[in-house]
């Protein structure tokens, strides 16, 4: 009877030590990591509420950030780069005597429009991704907490959610070089979207931008 209430206390021990230990990592984790970043992007994007999304003339799709309001001429831009994108990958596939057929239309995508910080070194409009594989530790990209400063990146190719951009509120891009980075946003992030479905090969070679970035065509 006494070793029964002993190993009953010993494992109560252990399990109320495992729950500490996993609550405390939680907690710490939410103060400085993923959570605190908005969780993974997918999870975050998919979480914006109907009333921020809205579909233009073209069929693409973008989702706003509560409290992000795109403007005329940042969906114009966002749009050029997307079809330029999509240009110069029919141009490419047609060189190399290849047959792409997914992504190369403006309804195959969803942008997200998601609040944004200027990056101190670009100085461009940028956003928070967690750095989940630590892909970029100890590089230029890596930002205290373990994540990243950027202007696009993808949450979700395909499936049940689509073809899922990611990218800064510009702010109404009022000059150039916010044009210009909001524009090669788009074209960039297509780039992988396109290759991701028709030439996974190039794409798992680009996936990540430590030894070459884009434009990729």
């Amino acid at each position: 009877m006494l070793i029964g209430i002993i190993a009953v206390i010993v494992f109560a021990g252990l399990f109320f030590l495992s729950w500490f230990t996993n609550h405390n990592r939680i907690q710490h984790k939410g103060k400085s990591g993923d959570i605190a970043r908005n969780g993974p992007m997918l999870e975050r994007v998919t979480g914006i509420p109907e009333e921020w999304k809205i579909r233009t003339a073209s069929g693409l799709q973008i989702w706003q950030d509560p409290g992000v309001v795109i403007t005329g001429p940042e969906i114009t831009l966002i749009e050029a780069g997307i079809k330029d994108c999509i240009t110069k990958a029919r141009a490419y596939a047609q060189s190399k005597g290849l047959t792409w057929t997914k992504a190369l239309d403006l309804s195959e995508y969803i942008v997200a429009s998601l609040k944004s910080q200027r990056a101190a070194e670009s100085g461009t409009w940028s956003f928070e991704v967690p750095d989940m594989g630590g892909k970029y530790n100890d590089t230029v990209f890596d930002q205290a907490g373990n994540y990243i400063l950027a202007n696009e990146c993808i949450a979700n190719y395909g499936g049940r959610w689509g073809n899922i951009m990611c990218l800064p509120d510009a702010h109404g891009a009022t000059d150039d070089k916010d044009r210009e980075a909001l524009y090669n946003g788009a074209m960039y992030g297509a780039e992988h979207i396109i290759l991701f479905h028709n030439d996974p090969e190039f794409y798992k070679a680009t996936e990540v931008h430590l030894t070459g970035g884009h434009p990729l065509f």
